[in-house]
């Protein structure tokens, strides 16, 4: 609870609410974050608000800032503190609370923070003057006009406005007066009590109304605090931050308080004279007393509306206006004197809040206005006696709370609503009223009404069950619309003076059982839904009975007298009728819609029927349910309406569905249906008979429509529908589950379902000549026994879908469509010369056997995923496309002359058995396709087998007569007549026939042909016989052969051309023979004929056969082939690319250019004298060959010749042959060898036998032998003392590793014979031989140290390039151990990486051209250089090194003892590019005795400075730019 102080004079102040104004700049420095709201406490006042009418602010305050505590207190009477409302009474848009605790204020959404001190300054408390308050409401305020200033979070200086000096209070009678509003309520005003403890006076305001009920469960909302002075519950905005207003004002405001000793009010009192008010003179405006003077005689529109009166006396006023005093709800005591008019709404809600009062109304009243007392609290009711009004307006005392009235005797009319919803309990209408108005009672609580005369109004007395006594005298003559629905009579009498009644009079009286009626109408609806009415008593004035009159009642019985001329709709449905009588001079002709139509529940039976003789028309459910047992339609009638005696229908069982299917249900209704011999019914409506238990039933020749399930769900075992019959309605005679025999003469163009779900095995069908069975005529039927067609009947689609049928018979001039019979099970059917079978006629049928006529025309899908055991067709048969796709036949026989179109089989079809066609037939593109046919297919003499006639089918035994054609001409791709066909067992072809391309071709290898016969005279066109295997075969003479006939086959026996036999190019080419290729003599074969295939045994070649181009290209060959010395080859490449066993080429013969191009053979033996012409005869792989001696020509392999193991004989010439391989070479004798020979053929082992004789040795012409091979050794021939040297660049590039040993006989070695090898070191040459070394000799090798018996007595010299590219590391050069170096020539230790040290020691240097020439030691490591003599000897010349001895090393400074004078050496030439490219920086000093630096003799260097003697001949790039060079004296 929140407790709101209001104190008098002189007491202390609690500042229990806080309340003030804020003004926010948003765009403000440091702006408030946390909600605070400004309450100001001014000395012993009530409290002061701000936003009062159009009061003063008290105070404006901006920029608060945040603070860590909870408020800020200013001379105690100015506090901060969290929270606020607007002035519109509304929060913010979240909630939060703020809490009142010392510990901070709980800043939205942003922790503690702000400022921690905040200085603030104001002038001394306020003091109030002038008290207590005064009628003027003037409050004038000492120390005002002075400013208040505080120092904000930013540490500036804020002033508050200057503080005014008057404020505007609420009006009050005296200072003892007074009470307070709660101004932010979220929901509307509310008044609180104002009570006095001591001297103080307080309001106490429940939570709920500071803010909402269960504001917990509110989103965004925070429970109220429990403790009695906690802080309200405020709101944040959706994103936490505060939801406040800028410029808002949130205040406290003055109300009316009852039943305190505070009263806040206004006491008016109008003065002499005064002889009207304006309009709204007083509205709102909290009068609780009023006089009015003696001048005054009327009152305007809503004058005192909305006051506080408690008390009105009109004085002399006789006219009160509109609304004059409504709203006065405190109103007590209410004197009309002389009132004579009183307006609309002119007391309108009022006493509402009191106890009520009493009304008088004098004699001089004349008019009362509509609603003038509505919606009050009246206590009672008086009319003078004298009074003479004669109409109560609409709504005079609508909502009112007397109980009784007794109105006046003048009174003519009652308006409507005039005692609408009153707390009247009984009403006695005047005889002199003529009219009561709509609703004019309705909802009051009357127990007794008696009307006596006149019109009753719509609703006039509706919904007032207390009303158990009702009395209608003769003098009513109208009674309206729902007058007396809902009522507490249990009776009531219609008087005859009653014409007019209007809808729903009496209904919905649920306690009402008996009425007697003598009006001459019956409204409609006028006893709706009185479920107790059952006895009715209706006059012999009765002309009419309206529409559901009765409906929803619960009548037992009904005698219609002979008057009435009309029923109206649904007049007695839903009735508990079990006896209906007609007068028996009735002139009723038209029994109307849902007249006697009963409820689904109801189980009676009608005992008694008397129908009207006249009746033509029962009309649509006019006895639906009615339970009536036997019928006899009369001869009068014609037509009978949809449903109109449709039968009930109901289970026994609790708790199951009502549209339970009708085979577990009960069905009561008519047991026998007669129509009358004469009967001229012509119309049978929709379910006009449905849910009965008819059995037997003629129906009338005048019968020309049934309607839709007319008959159904009944016990109906036959039924013969006559041909005057046009119409027959779905479902007409369906669910009848005993009919089993059915006959349609009818030819109604479509009787569509109706027999659904009729017998399940149904007897006999017979569909008339002429007759159409509609879709689904039979549906829900399964099986039948005999089905009988007539000449020129129709089947729709889906007539017989399904069904189990026993014997079928269809005329050939009947029309069958499509799904006809589809799904059907038939175990035999007969189907008539000549018919045409539409699509799907009879897909998915079943039968055990069918015979067709000749001249049968079957449709696309005809037949579809039909399963037939035989089926015999006779001639002459066209078919349609995809007539039997999907089918599965056990045998089928075709007659002569048929066509099968394209696509009347697919892949799914399945002949089980054999499959006959007759001759001259014509067999369409694809017509077979992808069919499997399980045994033997034969197609009789002449046919004509279209392209992919058979392609992808599946076939066991094929059988083609004479003179066939097979078609197959476009390309492998489409293919033809039996392209990809899979045949398991043989094929027999005649004689004659034409078998064209691709006829048989099969690239998906998936046939296993045990036998092929091919007829004598036959053509075989390109690839028609491709792919297949053929266990056996046997081909006829005088065949022709195209191209590519038996591509990929696989023919198993020895094949044999035949001489007769017509060959062309490519013939035979691919095919492959599963032994010998058997060529006769003197045949000639043409170009590729038999390329690319294979023959898995020997090729057999006859003396004097002729092999063109490419005769056997890239053939596999597993056994021999012999080519005779008289086989003739024209052209070349005749065994290119051929894989062959082994080939024996005989003495002499001369092979031809590239006639072995790139083959793979076993064992080729070459004998011997074989020419060879300068050109590629043979390449390829040869695992062994051998190449006999006396070669004519030069064995040259011009491209990738690969041999595991080469066999040369000798006195052969042999080349550079540097594209083939050789694995293991042997080499005979006394062979010439060319520049080249045997270079990069990746010799591994090589054997050349040593020459016994100077004679056996062989010739090597130029250099480069057996270059860049895999050879590690020396071959026996070179340890011949027949043989002493290497020829250049022998073996260079091979295997040669570690220390290998020389043969001892070879003593010359020719330039780079064993360059770029792995060799270390070398033995076997006996120190001080003399051997001859060529250039670089063992260049780029592994050396790395200078072998002791390499030397040259007379030259003493180290050949160029001899160690170059080696792995010396160190190099010492000496009298003792190499005293027969006289030369190192060029290049000769170049490149070795790794060397760092050299050193020479007293050589004796005499050869001519110098000790160390060009480049010797160029490109290496070395650091150190050293000339010395340690021993005796002596450096003989002053010349030792040459140009670029010591190129790109890593010499930092100059070789020890070499150069100028005193030096062991004394060489005073520099020469050319000596030190290029090496270490030397810093400063450099040449000794004296340097006479010449040569060009770039230091260049490339880090030198900055060099000391030279004068003198000195320095070349201009001696030495890099920028070296300073110095010349010593």
């Amino acid at each position: 609870m929140a407790i709101i102080y209001s104190y008098p004079l002189n007491q202390p102040k609690r500042d229990d609410l806080l309340i003030g104004t804020i003004t926010y700049d948003e765009d403000a420095v440091n702006p408030v974050h946390g909600n605070p709201t400004v309450s100001f406490t001014i000395g012993s006042l009530l409290d002061l608000v701000s936003g009062q009418g159009n009061a003063q602010n008290l105070q404006q305050v901006t920029n608060i800032g945040n603070t860590t505590t909870n408020s800020i207190v200013i001379s105690n009477n100015l506090l901060v503190s969290g929270g606020y409302y607007d002035s519109s009474n509304q929060p913010g848009t979240a909630g939060q609370l703020l809490s009142s605790t010392a510990t901070g204020t709980q800043w939205v959404n942003v922790a503690a923070q702000g400022v921690t001190s905040v200085g603030l300054s104001m002038p001394a408390a306020f003091t109030v003057t002038n008290s207590p308050i005064t009628q003027t409401g003037i409050l004038a305020v000492t120390g005002a006009g002075t400013a208040a200033q505080y120092i904000n979070g930013l540490g500036n200086l804020v002033t508050f406005p200057t503080i005014p000096t008057q404020y505007v209070l609420p009006l009050a009678a005296d200072g003892t007066r007074g009470g307070v509003q709660i101004g932010y309520t979220q929901t509307a005003t509310r008044d609180y009590p104002v009570t006095l403890d001591s001297e103080k006076m307080l309001v106490t305001v429940p939570w709920t109304d500071t803010w909402v009920a269960n504001a917990v469960t509110v989103a965004g909302y925070v429970a109220a605090p429990t403790a009695a002075d906690a802080n309200l519950v405020w709101k944040t905005d959706g994103t936490g931050n505060p939801a406040w207003r800028a410029s808002t004002t949130y205040y406290l405001e003055d109300v009316f308080v009852t039943g305190g000793v505070a009263q806040l009010g206004v006491i008016l009192t109008i003065p002499e004279g005064a002889v009207s008010l304006t309009d709204d003179f007083a509205t709102t405006a909290k009068i609780i007393e009023v006089s009015f003077p003696s001048t005054l005689t009327s009152t305007s529109s809503n004058s005192f509306s909305s006051n506080l009166l408690t008390e009105v006396d009109i004085n002399n006023v006789t006219s009160v206006g509109y609304g004059s005093f409504q709203f006065n709800q405190y109103l007590n005591t209410l004197n009309l004197r002389s009132v004579q008019t009183i307006g609309q709404s002119a007391f309108s809600s009022t006493g509402l809040l009191g106890n009520g009062y009493d009304l008088v109304f004098p004699s001089t009243l004349t008019s009362i206005g509509s609603s003038a007392f509505s919606y009050s609290k009246i206590n009672s009711v008086t009319f003078d006696a004298a009074n003479q009004l004669t109409n109560l307006e609409d709504a005079v005392f609508r909502n009112t709370n007397f109980t009784s009235i007794t109105l006046p005797s003048n009174l003519i009319t009652i308006g409507n609503s005039a005692f609408n919803s009153s707390d009247l309990t009984s009403i006695i209408v005047p005889n002199s009223v003529t009219s009561i108005g709509n609703r004019a009672f309705e909802g009051s609580p009357l127990t007794l009404a008696v009307i006596n005369n006149g019109t009753i109004g719509d609703y006039a007395f509706t919904n007032i069950t207390t009303l158990t006594s009702l009395t209608l005298n003769s003098g009513v003559t109208s009674i309206g619309g729902k007058s007396f629905e809902n009522l507490g009579i249990t009776t009531v009498t219609i008087p005859s003076t009653v014409t007019s009644m209007g809808n729903s009079a009496f209904s919905f009286n649920d306690a009402i059982t008996s009425a007697i009626i003598n009006s001459t109408v019956i409204g409609i609806t006028a006893f709706y839904n009185s479920p107790l009415l059952s006895t009715i008593t209706l006059s012999n004035n009765l002309l009419s009975i309206g529409n559901s009159a009765f409906i929803t009642t619960g009548l037992t019985s009904i005698t219609i007298p002979n008057t009435v001329t009309s029923l109206g709709t649904s007049s007695f449905e839903d009735t508990s009728l079990s006896s209906i009588v007609f007068d028996s001079v009735s002139q009723i002709t038209d029994i109307p819609q849902e007249c006697f139509k009963d409820s689904w529940e109801n189980t009676r039976i009608v005992t008694t029927l008397t129908l009207p003789e006249a009746v033509q028309t029962f009309g649509s459910q006019s006895f639906q349910q009615a339970g009536i047992q036997t019928l006899a339609i009369p001869n009068t009638t014609t037509t009978i309406g949809d449903a109109a005696f449709y039968g009930q229908r109901y289970t026994t069982f609790a708790g199951t569905d009502p549209a339970l299917d009708w085979t577990d249900a009960i069905r009561r209704g008519l047991d026998t249906l007669t129509f009358d011999a004469t009967s001229v019914v012509t119309t049978i409506g929709n379910s006009a008979f449905t849910y009965n238990n008819i059995s037997s039933l003629v129906i009338p020749a005048s019968v020309t429509s049934i309607g839709t399930s007319a008959f159904r769900y009944n016990n109906l075992t036959s039924i013969i529908l006559p041909a005057t019959v046009t119409t027959v309605g779905t479902d007409s005679f369906s669910n009848n589950p005993n009919l089993t025999s059915v006959t349609i003469n009818s030819t109604s163009s479509n009787i569509s379902n109706a027999f659904h779900n009729i017998a399940t095995t149904i007897t006999t069908v017979n569909i008339g000549p002429g007759v159409t069975a509609a879709s689904g005529i039979f549906t829900g039927s399964t099986a039948i026994g005999t089905l009988d067609i007539a000449a020129n009947a129709v089947t729709n689609n889906s007539s017989f879908y399904n069904f189990a049928i026993g014997t079928l018979t269809v005329d050939g001039t009947a029309t069958i469509s499509g799904y006809s019979f589809s799904n059907s099970t038939i175990t035999l059917g007969t189907i008539g010369d000549g018919i045409t079978l539409p699509t799907d006629a009879f897909r998915n049928a079943d039968f055990t056997t069918l015979n067709i006529g000749d001249n049968l025309t079957t449709g696309n899908s005809s037949f579809f995923a039909s399963v037939i055991t035989t089926l015999n067709i006779g001639n002459n048969l066209v078919t349609g496309s995809n007539s039997f796709d999907d089918v599965t036949i056990g045998t089928m026989t075709i007659g002569t002359d048929a066509e099968i179109v394209t696509g009347t089989f697919d892949a799914q079809s399945v002949i089980t058995g054999d499959l006959t066609i007759g001759i001259n037939s014509i067999i369409g593109i694809t017509a077979f396709e992808g069919t499997t046919i399980g045994n033997v297919l034969t197609i009789d003499d002449n046919a004509n087998l279209g392209l992919q006639s058979f392609r992808t089918s599946n076939i066991f035994n094929l059988v083609i007569g004479d003179n066939a054609i097979i078609g197959g001409i476009i390309a492998n791709t489409v293919g033809g007549a039996f392209n990809n066909a899979n045949i398991t067992g043989s094929v027999s072809i005649g004689i004659n026939s034409d078998i064209q391309a691709y006829a048989f071709y099969d690239s998906n290898s998936a046939s296993t042909l045990t036998n092929l016969t091919i007829g004598s005279g036959s053509t075989l066109g390109q690839q028609s016989l491709a792919y297949h295997p053929y266990l056996s075969f046997s081909l006829g003479n005088n065949l022709t052969f195209g191209s590519q006939v038996f591509q990929f086959a696989t023919l198993t026996g020895d094949f044999t051309i035949d001489p007769t036999w017509t060959l062309v190019q490519d013939s035979l080419d691919l095919m492959n023979i599963i032994g010998d290729f058997i060529v006769p003599n003197n045949e000639v074969l043409p170009i590729s004929v038999f390329s690319e295939g294979s023959i898995d045994g020997d090729l057999v070649l006859g003396t004097g056969v002729t092999l063109s181009d490419n005769c056997f290209f890239s053939t596999d060959i597993t056994g021999d082939l012999t080519i005779p010395i008289s086989t003739v080859f024209t052209g070349n490449e005749h065994f290119e690319n051929a894989n062959i066993g082994t080939v024996n080429i005989p003495d002499n013969f001369v092979l031809v250019d590239q006639m072995f191009d790139n083959v793979t053979v076993g064992t080729m033996t070459l004998g011997n004298n074989i020419t060879i012409p300068n050109l590629k005869v043979i390449d390829g792989t040869i695992t062994n060959m051998t190449v006999g001696d006396n070669l004519i020509g030069t064995f040259i392999s011009q491209s990738n010749l690969y041999v595991t193991n080469m066999v040369f004989g000798s006195n052969n010439t042999l080349n550079n042959s540097s594209s083939a391989v050789y694995s293991n070479l042997t080499i005979g004798l006394n062979n010439t060898f060319e520049s080249g020979a045997f270079n990069n053929n990746q010799i591994t082992t090589l054997i050349m036998p040593a020459p016994v004789n100077i004679s056996d040795t062989h010739q090597f012409n130029g250099a480069s032998f057996f270059e860049s091979n895999n050879i590690s050794s020396f071959p026996a021939y070179f340890s011949s003392p027949f043989v002493n040297s290497l020829p250049s660049r022998i073996f260079s590039s091979n295997a040669f590793s570690g220390n290998i040993t020389l043969p001892s006989n070879i003593l010359g070695f020719n330039d780079y014979c064993l360059s770029t090898n792995s060799i270390t070191g070398l033995t076997n040459v006996a120190p001080g031989s003399t051997v001859i070394f060529g250039i670089g000799v063992f260049q780029n090798n592994n050396f790395s140290s200078i072998p002791d018996f390499i030397s040259d007595i007379s030259q003493g010299v180290i050949s160029p390039r001899t160690f170059q590219g080696n792995d010396f590391t160190s190099l010492t050069v000496d009298a003792t151990n190499n005293y027969w170096i006289r030369k190192f020539d060029y290049y000769s230790f170049a490149d070795n990486s790794s060397l760092t040290t050299l050193s020479f020691d007293a050589v004796d240097i005499n050869h001519a051209s110098g000790f160390i020439t060009n480049g010797v030691f160029m490109n290496c490591n070395i650091s150190s250089v050293t000339f010395l003599i340690t021993g005796t000897g002596s450096f003989s010349t002053t010349t030792v090194t040459s140009n670029s001895v010591f190129k790109g090393n890593n010499l930092s400074a100059l070789p020890t003892g070499l150069y100028g004078t005193g030096s062991v050496v004394g060489q005073s030439n520099i020469y050319y590019q000596t030190f290029m490219d090496n270490s030397f920086s810093g400063s450099l000093t040449i000794p004296d005795g340097v006479t010449i630096i040569s060009a770039q003799a230091f260049k490339n260097n880090n030198l900055t400075a060099v000391s030279v003697a004068a003198g000195t001949s320095i070349a201009s790039d001696s030495f890099d730019p920028g070296v300073t060079i110095t010349f010593r004296p």
